[in-house]
């Protein structure tokens, strides 16, 4: 029976907010009859931009290492592992410092395409129109495992996706 893997990223510092992405593909496979072999989350996608991973040196090592793990594993015709699932979601950067930077690149950005009302006040950046507590791996009592169709029954926001097919 033909494999089902996804591996999705987003632009946020944490991972989980890939989760809904990664449950629509886990659905998906089960709705068609395909063998979910697993999905893995990565955060931070904005530090890559469609980069070659090698090229951008040591803050891709892990990123790099998870992809491994996971690509030895599919070979084989085993379902991502865990410690790759882990090992991907697991930011390179301090979150501090990774929206420092952002925050940085998306004034300068606002400033190179000349918009007023796209340059921000800092203030204005950080509003939250939700609440302060929003789910996070730490209190998501239904984080996902990606391991089943059935374990992916939640999450928040998702990111960018690639779903892949094995035969």
């Amino acid at each position: 029976m033909a494999r089902f893997v996804a591996i999705t990223n987003c632009g946020f510092p944490e991972a989980y907010h890939c989760d809904t992405a990664l449950a629509i593909c886990a659905h998906f496979a089960d709705h068609v009859g395909l063998t979910w072999a697993g999905g893995a989350a990565l955060g931070e996608g904005g530090m890559i931009t469609g980069t070659p991973l090698p090229t951008l040196g040591g803050r891709t090592r892990m990123t790099r290492r998870a992809l491994d793990m996971a690509a030895a594993a599919l070979a084989t015709g085993q379902a991502i592992p865990r410690t790759a699932v882990d090992l991907l979601a697991k930011p390179s950067i301090p979150a501090w410092l990774y929206l420092l930077v952002a925050g940085l690149n998306w004034r300068q950005q606002a400033k190179h395409y000349s918009n007023p009302k796209l340059v921000m006040k800092r203030s204005r950046a950080f509003r939250r129109p939700y609440p302060a507590k929003a789910l996070t791996p730490h209190n998501n009592p239904k984080r996902i495992a990606i391991s089943s169709p059935e374990a992916a029954a939640a999450g928040t926001l998702s990111g960018g996706l690639v779903a892949i097919l094995f035969k």
